[in-house]
């Protein structure tokens, strides 16, 4: 099966620190940051789910998490601690150039976000300077089998409900 190729636009992110850097071969593979959640919003491709098109949990919906993830953006008191309780986005990009407080993608996809990232398109007039989004970002070969990995792990995690919240208490 041949996966859907990233979208060729080039977008640059501002971190709000310098992101950290996993370098193999003197080539930069790995940088995580975090980055604005306005710039987020307003990735190209969220519209027309363009950028979504290696995500395999577009289809979610409306979940409860979606719900829960809608009302911590509408309270502007939490923004600052939001990456606390949320592990952010998986993107992948076929060139990847970082500097001291920005992220430089030639082609992009997010693999792992999607529901937080239409989410976040949906309320972005509740977007505060202070709601940032932690953002890994691997560059990857096309159609190699790191992206497949990266994809395919990234999404493989067990399902939590309430109960399995609430087993502790």
């Amino acid at each position: 099966t041949r996966r859907a190729e990233l979208l060729p636009e080039r977008v640059v992110l501002s971190t709000v620190s310098p992101p950290a850097v996993i370098e193999r071969d003197g080539n930069k593979q790995l940088a995580v940051g975090f980055v604005p959640a306005h710039e987020l919003a307003n990735l190209p491709g969220i519209d027309d789910l363009s950028l979504f098109d290696r995500n395999v949990r577009l289809s979610e919906g409306r979940t409860r998490i979606n719900r829960e993830l809608a009302e911590t953006i509408e309270r502007r008191e939490e923004h600052a601690l939001f990456p606390a309780f949320h592990n952010g986005l998986t993107m992948l990009t076929y060139g990847l150039t970082v500097g001291r407080h920005e992220l430089c993608l030639d082609g992009i996809t997010v693999v792992n976000g999607c529901q937080s990232l239409l989410t976040l398109r949906e309320h972005r007039a509740a977007i505060t300077n202070d709601l940032r989004i932690l953002v890994k970002v691997a560059q990857v070969a096309r159609h190699s089998d790191l992206a497949d990995k990266i994809t395919y792990r990234s999404n493989n995690q067990n399902p939590v409900d309430i109960r399995d919240q609430r087993s502790t208490d």
